[in-house]
């Protein structure tokens, strides 16, 4: 499968499951695809035996992903995408070396795509630990293969990049988002981008303190000009 044909999966994957910013919950985008998983401690003892033979992170058996629970949990988020990428790509159970690679680039673009490692900044490998949740080998990759990206990039724009990009902007601030939280200040709108307060308030306090800034200027003005005059 061409690697473009496994973006634009992703690209349906974030749109089904409404995926807006980073990092991706996995357990709830997986659940959204209407996929169940279980962990190995969830089974009974002879069954967790079984798995940790079949694999000692995660494997899929038909359409539910069993995951080891008791590893990394950086490491459960990049097996259980792994693992998403086998069903979502369609592979057959008895999987081939590319088959496996593919899934790899599905789950390595899905939780760190490369045109959002590129527009919040990611600087090094410590950048895309923070802002992507991942273990600090699928982060090393993912960083290593942005540089590539960025390179080939400049030559060719595929489309899909495109509707990635598109799919996180956002018309409000004008930029493509990659955090979300609660605003600090009104605790109801949400804040961008590692900002702790939503655009209104930003707004609101921005003219707050320039109201204030004019008062106090207009003060100083009034006692230059006495120093200067004398009261007339």
């Amino acid at each position: 499968m061409k690697k473009e044909n496994i973006l634009e999966k992703i690209l349906e994957v974030y749109q089904i499951c409404n995926i807006s910013s980073f990092p991706v919950d996995c357990l709830d985008l997986i659940s959204k695809c209407g996929i169940t998983c279980k962990s190995y401690s969830s089974l009974k003892r002879k069954k967790q035996e079984h798995c940790l033979l079949v694999s000692e992170e995660a494997f899929t058996l038909k359409n539910e992903i069993y995951y080891n629970d008791k590893i990394l949990d950086k490491r459960i988020r990049f097996s259980l995408i792994h693992e998403l990428g086998h069903i979502m790509l369609n592979h057959k159970e008895n999987r081939s070396e590319a088959e496996e690679r593919e899934a790899n680039f599905f789950a390595t673009n899905l939780l760190a795509p490369r045109i959002v490692i590129h527009y919040s900044g990611c600087k090094n490998l410590a950048d895309v630990i923070k802002r992507f949740d991942l273990s600090e080998e699928a982060a090393g990759y993912a960083f290593s293969d942005y540089k590539y990206w960025l390179r080939k990039i400049k030559l060719h724009f595929p489309d899909i990049e495109n509707q990635i990009y598109q799919h996180f902007f956002n018309t409000e601030i004008n930029q493509l988002v990659w955090s979300i939280s609660e605003c600090e200040c009104c605790f109801f709108h949400p804040a961008y981008n590692g900002s702790k307060v939503c655009p209104s308030c930003f707004i609101a306090n921005l003219k707050k303190h320039k109201n204030s800034y004019d008062t106090q200027e207009y003060a100083l003005d009034l006692l230059r000009s006495q120093k200067l005059y004398g009261d007339i």
